[in-house]
């Protein structure tokens, strides 16, 4: 069983989608570090952690939370290594 904050959520993005801001833009999100993510999402998760459907599936930052949320497990492994 994998652990996430909350169940499985789509739409998301993908390993192989692209982070548009900050240090890591144009970095495929597989490729930007766990600890930069796991940041990201504890920031916005107040924010996105009760919208389960977007209206836009455009809205980046959703998608991107959406992503993290889905991944969770991986990345705290990786944090624990």
């Amino acid at each position: 069983m994998s652990f996430s904050y909350l169940p499985k959520r789509n739409p998301a993005y993908t390993d192989n989608d692209q982070i548009w801001f900050g240090k890591f833009k144009g970095e495929k999100l597989m490729d930007v570090p766990a600890s930069y993510l796991k940041w990201w999402f504890d920031e916005n998760h107040d924010q996105y952690k009760n919208l389960l459907t977007p209206v836009d599936t455009t809205n980046r930052n959703l998608l991107l939370y959406n992503y993290i949320n889905n991944v969770m497990n991986a990345i705290l492994q990786d944090l624990k290594s």
